[in-house]
Formats: C-alpha cells, structure tokens, sequence
C-alpha cells in the first residue's frame, strides 16, 4: 500500500553524518560461485542518496540516508560482452570479450540475473509471465514483472548498494584484473534495480526503491559513461538526458551484477514515503475487466485505523493501494462522474453533529488539490450532472437520526457547483436531510438512517417543485440507502433482520445479513444473502448498472473485505483486504460494447501497451485516445518530439481547437508515420500541424527511434488499427471506449492535461549546456540532414493535397550554446547551422502550405531561464509564451 502524506508537516531528521568511520569499506572478500564479485560488508553502514545543493536536479533532492542490516555481493567491475553472451547465449566479436557490455535494457540485464542463477542451479529474483522481445533480440517488456528480494540469487544492485560501494571507490579505474569495485565514474553508465522516484530528508532501512512504476515507469541509471565529462558525473546523479524507461538502449548504457537476500526491504511511494502492507488489492485489472468490462475504474474507501482516504486505481495493470494522510476524517467518499475527484465529509451517516464539513480533492495523486466547501455543516456528498452540463455535489445539513421528526424536518437538502476544480454558486434544494440520492428525473429523493423515508414529486411535477413524504419498510429500522441512477429508481438498503425483509426473502437472518432493493414505489424486488460468516456494510450502487459495492464484516466486527455484488447473479466478487476498511464508492468507466454489429476485439482494440508499460507506450495509449476522442473537433495537431511535447499547450491556442500528439522518443519519421496512419483521414475539420524540426538529431534514419518500423507489430492495438485502416472507413466504430477500457498509466491526468501538454519544472538554462553528440556528426553523416529535410518536405506535399498547412518549429535551446562549438544539445557545427536551416526555409518558397517559425534564433531568442526546464525544453511558463505566439502565427496566415 501506497501512502501519500498531504496537508500535514512531518519532523523526520537524520541524525548520523556520513563520516569516514562509519562508510569506510576497507577489506573486500571474493565471492565462491563469481571471483568477479566481491563481499560488500555494509551491515551496520550507511549512505547518503542524493544531495542538498540547490543548484542540482529536483530528482536528486534532498539527500536521504540509508542504513544497511545486511551484507551482499557486487561484480567488481561490469559485465562484460564475453560474460554477458556467455550466459545469454549470444555471440559477440572477440575485440569485444573484455568490454563492459552495452546497448542492453534494463529487462536485458534482468534476464542475464535470471540466467545466472539458473547456471549456478539457485532460484531466481526476479518473476514475470511473458518477456516482450524485439526483433533485434531485446527484451523490451516483462508482464507481471516482480522482484522477490527475499531470494538469495542474482540480481541488479539497489541505487543505495551502489552508492555504498560507488562512494569509496568513485575515481578508482578497472585494470585487467581488479581486485575491488572500480569504474563507477566511467565505462557505462549501468542499471540499477530501483525505479526512479522521490527523496525525503529522512532515514530508512534497507531501502530497495519505490513500490510500483513511478511516473511512466522511468528508472534509474547510475555513474558515468565513456561520453561524459568526469567532472560533470557525480555519485549522486540517477538519470539521463530523457527519462529513463526500462526498454531504453544505449552504447553508454550496461550495468554490474549483485547477489544476496536483502531482509525486511523498505519500499516507498515515488514522493518517498513509506509503503505499508496491510491493505491489499485481491483482484488483477485483467480479472476486473473480465468481469466489469474496463480496466478504468477506480475504488476509494476508508481506512478505519488511520481514518484516511485510501485509492486504487484499476487503469495500470498493477493495481496498488494508495493511502492519502492527512488530518481530516473522511466519511462516505463519492468519486465524480468523470473518476477525477472525490468528495468526502467528516462525519458518518447516523451522527448528528454541527461540525461535519464537505472536501473535495483530486484523484491525481500528484496534484495535491484539496477544496473545502466553507459557509457549511454539510454531510454524506453525492454527485450528479445537471441538464446545463455543470456538476453539482449535492449534500445534507444534517447526518443524525431520521427518526426524530423535528430535527429531520429542520434540516435541508443542498448542492453546490463544482467546476474548475473549486466550488461555486450554491442553493437549498427542499427540506429534509435526503442524503440517499435523488433521481435523475428530480422525481424521487430518498435518506435511510433508522427510517427509510422518500420524497416524491407530485404528478406533472418535480421535487423542487411540489412534493410529498413517503415511509417505506413500515417504519422499521433501515440504513445506508441508496438510490440507483441508472433511471430504474431502485433504492438499495439494508435492515436489522426486520418482519418485512424476513416474510419477503423467505429467510431468517440478523442485522444486516441481507442486502435489499426497493424498486421506485418502495416495494421490495430482491434480496442478497451475505456470505457464510459475514454480514453486510456500507453498501453503494456503482457507476455500473446492477453492481453494488459493499464491505464484509467479520464476526468480530471487523470490515475485513471490501466485494461487489452482482444483483444479476447475486455473485460477489473480491476487491480489497484489510484490517478495516469502510465506506466504500466504486467508479467504472464506460465499458465497449461487447455484443453485436459494433463488437471489437477486446484484447486488441485500444490495447496500446502492457501493463507497466514505458513512458514511450504510456504516451502512445493515452495521445491516441485524445486524438480518438477529439477527432471530430479538433482543426490543430502538434506531432514531433519531447520539445512540444513541453512548451506547445493546446489551450493557449485560444483561436482554435488543439490537440497535442507529441511523443518521446521521436524522430522525423515517427512523425510523418502518426500524421500519415492516424491523423489524416481521421481528423475531419484539420487545418494546420505543428510539428517540431529538431534539427540537432537528425542524425536520426527512418529506423532511429521510430516505433512505426518494427516496433509497433509487438502492441496488438496498432496492428488492430493497421489491420482496419485506422479506423478511417469506419468512423462508427468505438475506438474510444476500447482504449478508455485497456490498461493504462495513473499518471493518465498528466499525460492528458491540456490537451497533452506535458508540464515540468528544472534548473532552466545551464551556464555550461550540454552537448550529447558530437557537433561534426553532419559530416560523416552527410546525408542524414537532407534524409529528414525530405521526410519534411514529404509531409508537407501530403498535408497540401489535403488543404492542410504545415508550421514547422524549431524550438529554443540553451543561449549559452552561442559559447560552444554546437548548434544545440545534439550538436551540429555553429557554423553550419545557418546554411542548413535555409534548406528548410527554401521549402517556405517552394510550398504555400508551408511556414517556418525559428524561435531558437540562432540562441538570440528572448526565452529567459525562469521559462526552461533544462538545455533544450521549455517550462509551463515558457510553453504559455512560444503557444501564444504560435496562435498568433495561425491568426496572421489566416488573414492572408
């Protein structure tokens, strides 16, 4: 389970230093089964990870220390080519024998772990059910991958085992035969074990990393590179020019071996909060959407021990518990229509108390947003959607008894507009606390603690209009009622084994052993038993018709289990174990239909990765679904690279309709694949693509980093779409919801956000820019430049054939690059910019539906600092500025 801290301060200091007596690691012991591999011993050591200066990346800050309990192995230097295909079972040229292997995936070096347990006749680490491998014989995916640190084998060192060993060995190199660890600074840059995530100025134990993928899957890489600078590396650095995805090859990039149980392993959430075990998911997202339909849904509840809201989400594959801490109390969570937020109140149904209050905070675990509805002593939140399209939260005054008339009667029924992520315009609906729902036709309101009571219109009327009370059940006692809104006006409750409930079901039962359904007159139309040794609580329709979402108690009153219940079949399903957990609101999203004429197959259709998937297919899923979802509205499509990916924000195109595609990696060729396969044809009303010339790696052919030439065949989506044309003759088909129900990513919101802008922060432009390639590259790659000046000039023909202009943008990069050699951070010669970008201008002449706009300017651009989050990308406040003036571009060709 994931704990995510919010709203609440928390004094974690650590006290030790990180003194020479403490971390000196003097004596190395070799290791039987490897003499490459040397006995680390770290028990009763410590290490610090990452650092406190102000100037370094957020994703190294702060330094958090480690203590260590155990002692474990480490390869004195990396793997090598001869011993990598050794074990792998592929040959290699004998130069290479004695060179750190490179150009491996971290799933690569996972595998050589796997391998050489099995060798030496050991369990292994590391676990999946299927390994994805490309066609160059990489491994690019493991589904179900896990990591058994309780096994004694080979395995990846933790960043923390690394950093121990790095930190007293930094500048030592590898000679012929070392005898300690050595080229940390050099060599590759290797794998580690972890995933990438955040540090807290804490102390932890035996940390092995965050639990689950981090943002869009991203790890970690340690140490330098044959390519670095020595004195640009530090022990500290944990990442890449990019993010760095599991599936990511490189000829800097290896990694060293390790071997050892780690015990009592600490995990923590990406913002570097501990992870705690004692509330479990019990079903997969594959089983859930063999039984829902979509992998899209989303449970919160409460966690009675902490009486904090807890979170999963179903979308990635993986579904973990997430644990928001904060200090309020959280009752009766509802999630919106749309499965982005969540209200809650302070005060439970059946407490009358003055105090309760109405919050509403996102389900983007990262944002943070909380909004406090004030003026207020509301209770037991519902949503609903009004005919104008505003979204209401409505609620109670009043949560106590309903069998006291006078203070029932005394309270009132109420909504409030929610929108833009605050609340809004609030009004009294009627008298009376009805806080089970009302319908969506306005025509029935109903509330159950202790009574179930209903409020009906009167004919040709509605409730805010004219009405009268009903008692359903004969007055006996009844509770968490709640009315269905799936227009059948069903109203689920449960009783205390009353007369009414026993001669309808036929059953003698006791309090709350049986789940009933009242239809719109109050008559009862079904009961559900509870299983053997449990009774019912907390029972909630779902966003899916005939589901129910409940807890189950134990005998010893504990809400041991949170189930559906299907009132089809009267099946139950399990979703979640704990300790305690109550209160609980299912959200599904809107399943494919999976029946007649329009019936896709659902495990291609949509199915754009694998669960747990990289940044790169993450980005993939959710781009297509915008460009399904907008396909009808949008006239703009920015395409290219990580470079608008960050800086062109579709909503600040305020004169038109944007959708931003970027993906990364990319190349030229990537870009006219997605304009040519997916957006042609499908985007009716298009008029102009931005697409980014990114004319420092085109060094890039039309194979470099371009997912459409192999690649693509290993995701069933792509080749369901290229199977039917990509859905261009078929506009009727419900590609939508497909993809809306395959896995996905919980960072979906972001990925999404705008449109598909991508927001990040960093240290701005650098004093000292770097350069990742050599600046001559355009000399013995002469034909590489006019190779993607064709492929531009390609897309610009097709786009003129269907009316479409074509904006190509060369974004701005570092200024301080006007002090080096370099045109940007992938090179090409200063000198030889100029001449090469008028081959670019020259297509302005040559095609009317052509525009270049150079906002780099040579690095003569007025994009301050404040406005970059590094060398070559744009911040949010840099993207407003460069989106502004591009609207202002499209503007000005339209007038002419």
């Amino acid at each position: 389970m994931v704990r995510i801290f919010l709203l609440i301060v928390l004094a974690l200091i650590a006290g030790c230093s990180n003194s020479e007596s403490v971390n000196s690691l003097n004596n190395y012991e070799p290791f039987s089964l490897d003499d490459g591999m040397v006995l680390v011993h770290a028990s009763d050591k410590s290490v610090n990870l990452g650092t406190n200066d102000v100037e370094a990346l957020p994703t190294v800050k702060p330094s958090m220390r480690v203590e260590f309990s155990y002692d474990f192995y480490i390869g004195k230097r990396e793997v090598t080519f001869g011993e990598y295909g050794k074990v792998r079972g592929i040959h290699f040229d004998s130069e290479l024998k004695n060179q750190p292997v490179s150009n491996v995936t971290f799933f690569d070096a996972v595998l050589y772990a796997n391998a050489l347990s099995k060798k030496h006749g050991l369990d292994t680490v590391y676990t999946y059910t299927k390994a994805v491998i490309d066609d160059d014989g990489h491994c690019v995916s493991m589904l179900d991958f896990s990591t058994r640190f309780d096994v004694d084998a080979f395995r990846l060192p933790t960043e923390a085992e690394w950093t121990l060993v790095a930190e007293n060995n930094w500048k030592k190199a590898c000679g012929e035969k070392p005898t300690v660890p050595c080229d940390f600074a050099g060599g590759v840059k290797e794998w580690v074990n972890d995933w990438l995530g955040g540090y807290r100025d804490t102390t932890l134990e035996n940390y092995v990393g965050i639990f689950g993928g981090g943002f869009l899957n991203t790890r970690i890489l340690k140490g330098g590179s044959f390519r670095d600078d020595s004195a640009d590396v530090h022990v500290y650095d944990r990442s890449d020019v990019y993010p760095v995805t599991a599936d990511l090859r490189m000829d800097y990039i290896g990694f060293r071996i390790a071997y050892g149980a780690i015990p009592n392993p600490v995990m923590t959430d990406y913002r570097g909060y501990i992870v705690h075990d004692d509330v479990k998911v019990l079903i997969t997202s594959e089983e859930f959407r063999s039984i829902f339909g979509t992998m899209e849904a989303k449970l919160v509840f409460r966690n009675e021990a902490s009486g904090n809201l807890m979170f999963v989400n179903f979308i990635g594959g993986d579904p973990v518990v997430h644990e928001i801490v904060d200090t309020m109390e959280v009752y009766h969570p509802a999630i919106s229509p749309d499965g982005r937020y969540v209200a809650f109140s302070t005060v439970p149904e059946g407490v009358s108390s003055d105090k309760s209050t109405i919050f509403v905070r996102s389900l983007d675990i990262a944002s943070g947003v909380v909004k406090r509805l004030r003026g207020f002593s509301g209770a037991i939140p519902r949503w609903r959607v009004l005919d104008s399209g505003d979204t209401v939260v409505v609620f109670v005054d009043y949560s106590g008894n309903n069998k006291d008339d006078a203070a029932f009667h005394a309270a009132s029924t109420w909504q409030v507009v929610f929108g833009n992520a605050a609340f809004r315009e609030d009004s009294k609906l009627f008298g009376g606390a009805y806080h089970g729902g009302i319908s969506e036709d306005w025509r029935l309101a109903v509330t159950g603690a202790r009574l179930l009571r209903a409020k009906r219109a009167k004919e040709g009327k509605t409730l805010l209009e004219e009405s009268e009370e009903e008692l359903w059940y004969g007055g006996e006692q009844a509770c968490n009622a709640s009315l269905a809104q799936d227009g059948s006006k069903r109203t689920l409750f449960l009783d205390f084994g009353g007369r009414t409930g026993r001669d309808f079901t036929g059953k003698q039962y006791g309090t709350h052993e049986m789940l009933l359904v009242a239809d719109s007159l109050g008559n009862l139309v079904q009961g559900v038993p509870s299983p053997a040794s449990y009774t019912f609580d907390h029972t909630e329709w779902t966003s899916n018709e005939d589901v129910v979402v409940a807890t189950l108690v134990d005998k010893n009153g504990a809400h041991g289990k949170i189930v559906t219940v299907n009132l089809k079949d009267s099946s139950i399903t399990e979703l979640v174990e704990g300790n305690d957990v109550t209160y609980p609101d299912l959200w599904i999203g809107e399943k494919p239909v999976l029946a007649g004429k329009d019936t896709l197959v659902q495990d291609s259709a949509g199915a754009y990765m694998f669960a747990g998937g990289s940044m790169e297919m993450s980005l993939y899923r959710y781009k297509l679904e915008l460009l399904w979802q907008y396909r009808d509205t949008a006239d703009v499509v920015i395409l290219g690279s990580s470079r608008p990916l960050a800086a062109v924000d579709p909503v600040a195109l305020k004169h038109y309709f944007a959708v931003n595609l970027a993906q990364t990696p990319n190349s030229m060729a990537v870009s006219r694949a997605l304009f040519e396969r997916y957006v042609l044809g499908n985007v009716d009303r298009l008029r102009y693509i931005i697409v980014s010339l990114d004319i420092d790696f085109w060094w890039k052919d039309s194979t470099s980093d371009n997912f459409f030439y192999d690649r693509y065949k290993f995701y069933p989506g792509f080749v369901y779409d290229e199977n039917h044309n990509y859905w261009k003759d078929d506009r009727d088909a419900r590609i939508l919801e497909y993809t809306r129900a395959a896995v996905g990513s919980e960072e979906a919101d972001r990925i999404m956000y705008h449109r598909g802008l991508m927001v990040s922060s960093g240290p701005g432009w650098l004093e000292k820019p770097t350069i990742l390639q050599d600046s001559l590259w355009n000399h013995y790659l002469p034909d590489r430049f006019d190779a993607n000046v064709d492929i531009l000039e390609d897309m610009v023909k097709l786009a003129g054939e269907h009316g479409v202009k074509v904006i190509g943008v060369i974004f701005p990069q570092n200024p301080n690059y006007r002090k080096t050699g370099a045109f940007g951070r992938y090179g090409i010669a200063r000198s030889e910019a100029p001449e090469l970008i008028a081959k670019i201008s020259a297509l302005e002449k040559k095609y009317d539906n052509f525009h270049l706009v150079d906002e780099n300017k040579m690095g003569k651009h007025d994009y301050t600092s404040s406005m970059a989050e590094n060398d070559d990308h744009l911040n949010r406040y840099g993207a407003r500025v460069l989106s502004v003036r591009l609207d202002s571009v499209l503007v000005k060709l339209d007038s002419k």
